[in-house]
């Protein structure tokens, strides 16, 4: 009877192991795709992060100042053509 009740528990055992085992693998799946997914949006921050500190920068200040004298000088050429 004991030898019965051994056997049985370890086959209850065994479906545990392969139930966990399973359970364990979905989960390791779960979260490589959470890991996957924050990644890109850790990547994606990091790129936002770049191109906001480019903005505060003298260089891109110095960009936009370039930018806008050079529309003003086109402005003015225009003018000084039109009144020729």
């Amino acid at each position: 009877m004991m030898i019965n009740q051994l056997l049985k528990d370890q086959k209850v055992s065994g479906e545990k192991i392969v139930f966990l085992k399973a359970d364990n693998k979905r989960l390791q799946n779960l979260i490589t795709g959470k890991e996957t997914a924050l990644s890109r949006v850790e990547s994606r921050s990091r790129s936002l992060r770049v191109i906001n500190d480019f903005k505060k920068s003298i260089a891109f200040k110095t960009i936009i100042k370039d930018h806008i004298q050079e529309a003003c000088n086109h402005i003015y050429n225009a003018e000084v053509k039109a009144l020729e």
